[in-house]
């Protein structure tokens, strides 16, 4: 069966399904959010340092990016920073362990979907995505 041009199989990519990247220099975390997400039908790109998450996020664009804060390389504040500066308007669901509220406040006001402190269990962590991508 041909598809017209015009048909649209997904706006942003041309695979079916969703895709994430996470920038997380943690590589537990790192290896256990790409399972996580895999197994949820995601095409997972990762990355533990954050102007290596910046490249991936401007070279490609992602229905979502997960973003700790604290990375080698660039911080995950100025990566959603120069994010947003592009005009990117991927959600970006900012992670992290740091229990400074503040941080929180700057996240949401830099464009962050939303602010999770660490550790967060994979339950809530899908459901928060899910509701970003809604």
């Amino acid at each position: 069966m041909q598809i017209a041009s015009h048909d649209r199989l997904d706006s942003r990519h041309s695979s079916l399904r969703p895709t994430a990247l996470i920038v997380e220099d943690d590589p537990d975390i790192r290896g256990a959010w790409s399972i996580l997400l895999d197994h949820q039908g995601y095409d997972v790109a990762s990355t533990a340092r954050g102007d290596e998450g910046l490249r991936l996020a401007l070279d490609r664009e992602h229905d979502l990016i997960l973003l700790d804060l604290g990375l080698p390389g660039m911080s995950g504040s100025k990566l959603l920073h120069e994010l947003r500066m592009a005009k990117s308007d991927t959600p970006v669901v900012v992670v992290t362990a740091n229990d400074d509220p503040r941080l929180a406040t700057r996240a949401l006001r830099s464009g962050a979907s939303h602010f999770v402190q660490k550790p967060v269990e994979h339950g809530a962590l899908l459901a928060i995505l899910d509701e970003v991508r809604a």
